[in-house]
């Protein structure tokens, strides 16, 4: 939405070194404080902490047994859930306009502006980032300088460089996001390379290790193995480029090639030998799901300030749904989940959208799209 209202967003994109090894326990137990939580379960989260060992094993040598005194376990339901509260009352300390994105230990600040005031913002923005270094420091927490990066997009983005501990930060053209390639110029030709080229080492792996060509082998293997890499988080990069939708699809049309009594065929006609779906036909169908979510507050995201459905009450009407937002400008916003998700959702059948729970709707979207 910022690209299409011709604006500029810098993005630092922050890396803690050994995030989960570091969180001092007693620190820890100084925020639960802090946030009023019960004594009892206080007590009971520091009993989890306290009275851990570790040693190193070198070959048949190993050292004394020496006390774990910082760390959330990595692994448990609970280590999560105690770095996202030690964490938490890191937006403080940032400027009103900076903004920041937490998942776990993958932390991002940005900040969005017009050309004009490139100066203001870059300068809210490294002030925010030397409050975070300062926080950092006051929370026995590190940030790794070599691997923060920053990122920059908009046709008149300035590349401001951001310091960081004294040292500049790396401009990054492309960046790894919880497992999606961005680009800094938005388009998703990169992430549909890599999950193409993941799914095709792991298909070669997958047909070196196993002999047989048959469709009880191969076909469980691509939905459960290869299909689930190139539909990771769809609603986020789904193509729009023809050339970017043929090198997602030739993943599925290369596993279906390969299984035996059907590779001379076409591969629409192996598709319904197999009762598959195209891959293109999948992401719509995530897209209708997360559509789902969105519409009746199953998932938190932006969009649910800006689409809802219909107040007429027109038969089949109250259904579609609509947005406040202007019309696209720009041919990135054109095919961006909440435009392209409108029309998608608008053109399915009344007795589709119209179902109330999100299983019911999975169902029948499921046989609409015969997916």
């Amino acid at each position: 939405m910022s690209i299409d209202r011709r604006q500029c967003v810098d993005v630092i994109y922050l890396d803690f070194s050994k995030a989960f090894d570091k969180i001092s326990h007693s620190l820890l137990i100084t925020k639960l404080i802090r946030r009023n939580v019960p004594r009892q379960l206080i007590a009971w989260i520091a009993s989890f902490l306290s009275n851990r060992r570790q040693l190193v094993v070198l070959g048949a040598t190993l050292s004394d047994w020496a006390p774990v005194t910082s760390g959330v376990p990595q692994g448990s339901v609970l280590g999560p859930l105690l770095f996202n509260i030690f964490v938490d009352d890191l937006d403080n300390v940032l400027h009103q306009d900076v903004k920041i994105k937490k998942f776990a230990d993958d932390t991002k600040l940005y900040v969005t502006y017009n050309a004009d005031a490139s100066a203001q913002a870059a300068l809210k923005l490294q002030e925010s980032l030397n409050a975070v270094q300062t926080w950092c420091n006051q929370w026995s927490m590190q940030l790794n300088v070599s691997k923060c990066t920053s990122m920059f997009f908009g046709c008149n983005n300035p590349h401001v460089t951001y310091m960081l501990n004294g040292s500049a930060l790396t401009n990054a053209l492309t960046m790894r996001d919880l497992g999606v390639t961005v680009s800094d110029n938005a388009c998703v030709s990169q992430q549909c390379l890599a999950v193409s080229s993941k799914a095709r080492r792991l298909t070669g792996l997958m047909l070196r290790t196993f002999s047989s060509r048959r469709r009880t082998v191969i076909l469980p293997m691509l939905k459960a193995i290869i299909r689930p890499i190139v539909e990771y988080a769809t609603p986020t990069w789904n193509p729009c480029l023809k050339k970017d939708i043929a090198e997602v699809e030739h993943v599925q049309r290369k596993v279906t090639k390969c299984i035996r009594g059907i590779s001379h065929l076409s591969y629409d006609e192996r598709l319904r030998s197999l009762d598959l779906p195209k891959l293109e036909t999948r992401r719509l169908y995530f897209d209708m799901l997360e559509c789902f979510k969105i519409v009746h507050n199953l998932t938190r995201s932006e969009c649910q300030s800006v689409i809802s459905l219909s107040e007429l009450r027109t038969r089949g009407y109250h259904c579609r749904l609509k947005s406040v937002l202007p019309p696209a400008r720009t041919e990135i916003r054109k095919h961006f989940f909440l435009e392209r998700a409108l029309s998608q959702w608008n053109a399915l059948p009344v007795e589709v959208v119209q179902q109330q729970t999100y299983s019911s709707f999975k169902l029948s979207l499921r046989k609409h799209l015969s997916v």
